[in-house]
C-alpha cells in the first residue's frame, strides 16, 4: 500500500487568528448596517443608505397599491399581460408540452380534477372526492354535480374517462394483448407520465375508477400536474382532425394519426438517403459536420420528404415555405440543372447544408 501523508495541524494560535478576524469583520458590517438612516428619515439626509426616494411618501398601511389614484372602475377595455415565453406547440392539453408560460395561460381556461392547497396537499377541485383503495392501485374519482364547460356541455364521468385516455394515448386496458391507440390524440409528455395507468372505467354517472399497474400513492398530485392536466370538453377532444378537408401524411412508419389520412405517402428510409448534417455544428465547442452516405437506393417512385413537398407546392401553385419567389428560384435552378446535366444545381437541402458549412468555416 502506498504511504500516505498527514497534513500538519495548525497551532492553537493559528486557529484563533482567523476567528478573531471574522468576529471583527462581522462587527464592522453590523455597525455599518446600523448606521444608516431610519425608514422614516427624509430623503437626501446625511445618514447614508436606507433613505426613501425624494417626493415619495410611505402609505399608512405600508403597502403601495395606487388604488387611491385609480379612479372609479370602468367596464370594458383591454388588459395585456406578458409572459416570459411563447408556447408554439399550442394549447391542446393532451398533446401540449407546456413550460411555465404555457401553464400560466392554460390555468386561465382549464380546470383540473385536483389542486394544491396552502398546506401542500392535493385536494379535489372539479372532483368532489378522490379516494384510493388500501394499496393505492385503484383510485375512485367522484365528480361535482352541475359543472358545465364553456360550450354548455356537462362534466360527466364519460368525459373525464375520455380525457384521461387522451392524455395516456390509449383506450381501454394498456396491459391487454392488443392495445387500442387513441383515435384522435397522440400525446408526447403524458404518454410517459400516465404510463402507470392500466385502465380507466366509468363506474357511475359522476364516478370514474382508475386502476394502476403498480401502487401510485401520488396519483392525486398527478391529476394536477402543475396545471397541465386540465379537463376539456368532449367536442374539443373530437375536433382534432374534424376541420381538415384533406389529410396527407408523409412518413416512413405508420402512426395512429395516419389512420385518419386520406393519403399515406411512404418516405425514404435513412439507409436510402445521403445526408449532410451541420445543423448542430454551432452548439458544439468545436464545430463539426457529419455526413451519411446512402447505403441502398430507394425504390422507384419513392421521394424524400423535401422532394414531395416541393412538387406539391409547384403543382398547387403555392409558394414553398409561404415565401414569395421561392418557386421561381426552384424552377430556374431546375432549368440550369437540366441544361448542364448537373442535378446538384437544382435547389435542394444540400444547398442549405453547404451554406451552413461555409459559415462555420468562416467562423
Amino acid at each position: 500500500m502506498a504511504p500516505f501523508s498527514v497534513m500538519p495541524q495548525p497551532s492553537v494560535r493559528s486557529r484563533r487568528a482567523p476567528r478573531l478576524v471574522a468576529v471583527l469583520l462581522a462587527t464592522a458590517v453590523l455597525a455599518t448596517a446600523c448606521g444608516g438612516t431610519k425608514s422614516d428619515d427624509s430623503a437626501g439626509s446625511d445618514g447614508g443608505g436606507g433613505s426613501t426616494p425624494a417626493g415619495w411618501e410611505r402609505p399608512e398601511n405600508g403597502v403601495e397599491t395606487g388604488l387611491a389614484d385609480a379612479g372609479e372602475p370602468v367596464r370594458g377595455g383591454r388588459l395585456v399581460y406578458a409572459v416570459e415565453a411563447e408556447s408554439t406547440a399550442g394549447y391542446c392539453l393532451s398533446e401540449a408540452q407546456l413550460a411555465i408560460s404555457g401553464m400560466m395561460v392554460v390555468r386561465a381556461f382549464y380546470d383540473t380534477l385536483t389542486v394544491p392547497n396552502a398546506d401542500g396537499e392535493y385536494v379535489p377541485y372539479l372532483a368532489e372526492d378522490v379516494q384510493p383503495n388500501d394499496d393505492y392501485t385503484q383510485w375512485t374519482i367522484t365528480l361535482r354535480e352541475g359543472v358545465k364547460f364553456h360550450d354548455g356541455s356537462d362534466l360527466t364521468a364519460e368525459v373525464v374517462r375520455n380525457n384521461l385516455d387522451a392524455y395516456r394515448g390509449v383506450v381501454g386496458s394498456s396491459t391487454a394483448e392488443t392495445v387500442t391507440p387513441h383515435p384522435t390524440r397522440e400525446p408526447l409528455l403524458f404518454l410517459f407520465v400516465m404510463d402507470n395507468i392500466d385502465n380507466v372505467e366509468v363506474t357511475g354517472d359522476l364516478e370514474v375508477t382508475v386502476t394502476t399497474k403498480v401502487p401510485w400513492v401520488a396519483f392525486n398530485a398527478f391529476l394536477y400536474s402543475s396545471g397541465r392536466l386540465g379537463i376539456t370538453a368532449q367536442a374539443q377532444l373530437d375536433a382534432a382532425l374534424a376541420g381538415l378537408d384533406l389529410l396527407v401524411a408523409v412518413d416512413l412508419v405508420q402512426r395512429e394519426s395516419h389512420r385518419h389520412a386520406h393519403w399515406l405517402i411512404p418516405g425514404t428510409h435513412w439507409l436510402e438517403r445521403e445526408e449532410l448534417s451541420p445543423l448542430l455544428a454551432n452548439v458544439q465547442e468545436r464545430p463539426f459536420v457529419q455526413y451519411a452516405q446512402r447505403a441502398v437506393s430507394p425504390p422507384d417512385g419513392v421521394m424524400e420528404e423535401w422532394e414531395f413537398f416541393t412538387e406539391l407546392a409547384l403543382a398547387m401553385g403555392r409558394n414553398l415555405f409561404g415565401r414569395r419567389g421561392v418557386n421561381r428560384v426552384i424552377r430556374a435552378t431546375r432549368w440550369v440543372a437540366a441544361r448542364t446535366g448537373r442535378r446538384a444545381l437544382a435547389l435542394n437541402p444540400e444547398w442549405v447544408s453547404r451554406l451552413l458549412v461555409a459559415l462555420d468555416v468562416e467562423h
